[in-house]
């Protein structure tokens, strides 16, 4: 057999494994969304579940309306999709496909930044915060899938793109756009007074940030109005740090570790860790799992943590239909 086609039939060998690896993961999460999420019936799954089933009953406009005003938000994302599915497809059915493709792209992202599967397969399964986007922070969700989808793509006007429209999913993303960007627009302003010129690039990227926060402007008035400095502890700061130090500590550009949590370390002193430290988590990983694949102390210790919070959160659904009971 020749070299050429020795390496043809181990690339396919390689590509159906990952297929397989990549349906498991798919069919997992899947199974495990109609079953936990049928039990989510309290907290803010109560109202969705009744917007969901009401929609049907309006137009687009309407609908939009409608949901604005029974949910108090304006991200369209999640309205269309509730919009366009409740028509033909149970909710619990529709999330769950989203759950398992969330999963896949989460699984898919940890590879591309050195993951081994072992480690990939087990926090896109067992993670706490993963299983906050699959089952609670329904709206946060299709954020995540937007930006995730954006990240995994090598062009880089689609990442531009999908990674944009996640604020439109949740207006939480703007968070991690702006701890994606700010080491970019911070040197281009250092360019900019220095010599008194702007890129055509660097204008267009900051036009479209402006113009989504003017677009997404009442949400997010609404939400700093109702979270800014409500009860912002230390530990509230503390929380986020643990995951700053270990990625400073692993990663080897560490002006970049410093550019990408400054955002989230401002937004956790206005709004509080509860709301920040997902991304602080997200953005951990991204710095530490290329580290020995994930086998290294920060990625153990946190898969033990929250794969433990994992069992506490899924009994509280079983047990009280919610997995937060202040809900």
């Amino acid at each position: 057999m020749s070299k050429r086609n020795k390496h043809y039939i181990q690339s396919i060998i390689k590509n159906s494994d990952i297929t397989l690896i990549e349906g498991f993961l798919f069919l997992s999460i899947f199974i495990l969304s109609l079953i936990v999420g049928s039990k989510y019936v309290g907290g803010d799954q109560k109202y969705y579940r009744i917007v969901y089933n009401q929609l049907r009953t309006y137009s687009l406009f309407k609908g939009y309306l409608y949901y604005s005003l029974s949910l108090d938000s304006f991200e369209v994302v999640h309205f269309l999709i509730d919009w366009i599915f409740c028509r033909i497809l149970p909710k619990d059915l529709v999330m769950s496909l989203f759950n398992a493709l969330l999963g896949v792209i989460l699984y898919r992202l940890l590879r591309k930044w050195g993951a081994d599967r072992f480690n990939a397969l087990f926090i896109a399964l067992t993670n706490y915060y993963m299983l906050v986007l699959y089952f609670a922070a329904e709206r946060l969700k299709f954020g995540f899938l937007l930006f995730g989808i954006g990240l995994l793509s090598n062009d880089k006007k689609i990442k531009e793109l999908f990674c944009s429209l996640s604020i439109f999913g949740h207006i939480q993303m703007a968070i991690l756009f702006l701890a994606m960007k700010v080491e970019t627009y911070f040197k281009a302003l250092i360019k900019i007074f220095s010599r008194l010129r702007i890129s055509k690039s660097i204008l267009i990227g900051i036009i479209i940030i402006i113009g989504i926060f003017i677009i997404m402007s009442t949400q997010l008035v609404t939400k700093l109005s109702f979270y800014a400095f409500q009860n912002i502890k230390i530990m509230d700061i503390a929380k986020t740090m643990v995951f700053f130090f270990g990625s400073f500590v692993f990663s080897r550009n560490k002006q970049k570790v410093v550019y990408m949590y400054l955002p989230i370390i401002v937004a956790t002193f206005i709004v509080g860790s509860f709301r920040t430290n997902i991304f602080a988590y997200f953005l951990m990983l991204y710095f530490c799992i290329s580290n020995k694949k994930g086998y290294n102390l920060v990625i153990y210790s946190t898969n033990i943590y929250y794969s433990i919070m994992s069992i506490s959160f899924l009994s509280q659904i079983f047990k009280y239909g919610s997995a937060f009971l202040s809900n």
